[in-house]
């Protein structure tokens, strides 16, 4: 029985390691999505005060196609690994993820703690390439 008690304490462990890993992405997944809430609603009122156009349509309406903006959440891991996320600024002021296809590119949010700098120096850059553009 020692070799069956062995295995079942690994799988116990296994899986409790796996709900602890679950529970801190579900974690960081919330976190980035309330700083990114955060500064969204000044970001977004900084672009229709300055009356910039959006870059891409998309979301279809009724009446009209919505457009949106793309703002890169950039973050970097070490010397050369940098991976990004792109977060779709809707006219309407709505805001969704999108996630890259990219081997870092994809889940780096939630294998991450959230850098509130990070995401707001993001903003910031680029409300700069949006004001430029206008």
């Amino acid at each position: 029985m020692g070799i069956a008690d062995d295995a079942r304490r690994r799988i116990s462990v296994a899986a409790h390691a796996q709900q602890a890993e679950s529970e801190r992405r579900a974690a960081s997944e919330a976190e980035f999505k309330r700083l990114v809430a955060k500064f969204l609603p000044e970001t977004f009122t900084a672009l229709l005060q300055n009356r910039c156009q959006p870059d891409q349509q998309g979301k279809k309406t009724r009446s009209r196609k919505m457009g949106y903006w793309t703002a890169r959440i950039s973050h970097y891991s070490g010397d050369k690994d940098t991976s990004s996320v792109d977060i779709r600024i809707w006219v309407d002021g709505s805001w969704d993820l999108h996630l890259r296809d990219g081997f870092h590119d994809r889940y780096w949010i939630y294998d991450t703690t959230p850098d509130e700098r990070l995401i707001r120096r993001s903003f910031v850059s680029f409300l700069e390439g949006e004001l430029q553009r206008r």
